[in-house]
């Protein structure tokens, strides 16, 4: 009888443990990977959150329940700790949340499960890119590519005529296909973590020292320059958009362009101006409330999460020796090892 309430607890603790690093990833992964120089960070983190969830499945009495609960809880941490996270972001980690609880919570067999999950969570992000840019830009946006792209065949006699290579088919076809290679291959490596990481023994984990290097400020952090900013890329496409097609007027009609230029600037306009700050305040009047329902739970994540941060640097100071891909699965592997298996210290 005391063995099975002591593998509950155990069960419990990796749960509650494995929901703060969920909420780590999700408020903040981001400049923690850029301060630690790790690669694909975009990848990384959408392939991290679907393996702390098949992790979450694999631990959990109650599958559907916890990683719900769990989400809500990362939500509210994200609304906390980054109010000005805009809707679309929120809609991407509840996507997350809401599929992996159906899938892990109906279909039991965790492979069959993180796949499905890593490969639709993926395409999703890719289609919700891509759907965001033909919003702003309509298609012209689109057309506009392929006008470029005939331009430069021609150029080199690699079309004739009226021939069109439909550059933005291949384009999209291209983006599209990369995100869903990605995800075949985070959900077969998520799908065999959970055995993996069982396997690993406490011995083997190598030793730390967390003594006054918990955090990774924002003074690790090189400040973006200014043309790697949202903002600023929005506008450079929008004027490579409109200068493209003002060269190419002989082939396309200019007023396209000044279409192009003032459409995004009215849904620009709308969208950050009307929707997005009411969507945002709907959903933080609902956050307001799921908050006060898991009170506790929220201040024990938010207590863990420094000493996280720091678990999360020196485990990929501790990775150095190896390279590439396996320098990524060495990382996490001893990251996940410690969260779940080594009491905090």
């Amino acid at each position: 009888m005391d063995s099975v309430i002591s593998a509950r607890k155990e069960r419990a603790v990796a749960v509650e443990r494995l929901i703060a690093l969920w909420a780590l990833s999700e408020s903040g992964l981001g400049g923690i990977l850029h301060a630690l120089q790790i690669p694909l960070k975009g990848i990384m983190i959408n392939g991290f959150s679907v393996l702390l969830i098949t992790l979450l499945a694999f631990y959990s009495v109650n599958r559907f329940r916890d990683i719900l609960k769990g989400l809500v809880i990362v939500l509210v941490i994200k609304a906390m700790v980054s109010p000005h996270t805009p809707p679309t972001a929120y809609l991407a980690v509840a996507f997350q949340g809401l599929l992996g609880a159906f899938l892990f919570g109906y279909v039991r067999n965790i492979r069959t499960s993180a796949f499905l999950l890593a490969v639709l969570t993926f395409l999703e992000s890719a289609l919700q890119r891509l759907l965001m840019l033909t919003i702003i830009f309509g298609n012209p946006f689109w057309e506009s590519i392929d006008v470029f792209f005939d331009f430069i065949l021609k150029e080199f006699n690699l079309i004739q005529g009226i021939d069109s290579a439909d550059a933005s088919y291949w384009v999209i076809g291209l983006y599209v296909g990369i995100y869903f290679v990605a995800g075949v291959a985070v959900g077969i490596f998520a799908g065999g973590f959970p055995e993996r990481i069982n396997r690993i023994k406490i011995e083997s984990i190598p030793e730390m020292n967390l003594a006054g290097k918990t955090e990774i400020g924002d003074k690790n952090v090189r400040r973006k320059p200014w043309w790697k900013k949202k903002k600023y890329n929005l506008v450079l496409m929008l004027v490579l958009i409109t200068l493209i097609l003002y060269f190419l007027s002989s082939e396309y009609d200019l007023s396209i362009g000044i279409y192009v230029f003032f459409r995004t600037l009215l849904v620009i306009g709308i969208w950050y101006l009307l929707l997005a700050p009411v969507l945002l305040k709907l959903f933080t009047r609902f956050l307001k409330k799921q908050e006060k329902k898991y009170a506790r739970e929220i201040e024990k994540t938010m207590l863990y999460l420094p000493e996280l941060r720091g678990i999360a640097r020196i485990s990929w100071e501790q990775s150095r020796e190896k390279r590439g891909m396996r320098r990524i699965s060495f990382f996490l592997e001893i990251l996940l090892a410690r969260v779940l298996f080594k009491q905090p210290g």
